[in-house]
């Protein structure tokens, strides 16, 4: 993990301002890898969902959703 990465966390000064930038974070580098990979893969800590959601609306709505890439 970069130190510049590292730093941006040690800065929240509690777990909820942590987990915003931790989802700041993912979204930054989900949006600057965009276009050089084919995929990603997103996780839920702790099975917090809204957190992987919150990332992936990174990426707005430009693309076709996965469901409407593959026949029925």
């Amino acid at each position: 993990m970069p130190d510049s990465i590292l730093e941006r966390m040690a800065r929240a000064p509690n777990p909820e301002a942590a987990r915003a930038e931790g989802v700041a974070i993912a979204r930054d580098m989900l949006v600057a890898v965009r276009q050089t990979v084919q995929g990603a893969q997103i996780s839920a800590p702790q099975g917090r969902y809204s957190s992987a959601v919150d990332v992936l609306e990174a990426l707005g709505t430009k693309s076709p959703a996965v469901s409407d890439s593959f026949p029925d």
